[in-house]
């Protein structure tokens, strides 16, 4: 549940600072993008850890993950 909340009301604050960080709209619409990209790849991903390795590895990829968006949305706030 709090997952939900959290994602119902990140996303909007989120977009919000992108659409303040780039006046001419390209950003947002790229940030959708790669959201669906994410949402399509993700589990595509780890269905292929989680068939050929251990599960042990999908918190090691999900932590990359989250510390690679992390390091590219730090620099922009």
């Amino acid at each position: 549940m709090a997952f939900y909340l959290a994602w119902v009301f990140g996303l909007p604050y989120l977009m919000g600072i992108i659409a303040a960080l780039d006046p001419e709209g390209r950003a947002a619409t790229l940030a959708i993008v790669m959201q669906s990209v994410g949402l399509a790849g993700g589990p595509a991903i780890a269905g292929i850890l989680a068939a050929h390795a251990h599960y042990d590895n999908l918190a090691w990829f999900g932590l990359g993950a989250y510390l690679l968006a992390l390091s590219i949305a730090v620099p922009l706030a």
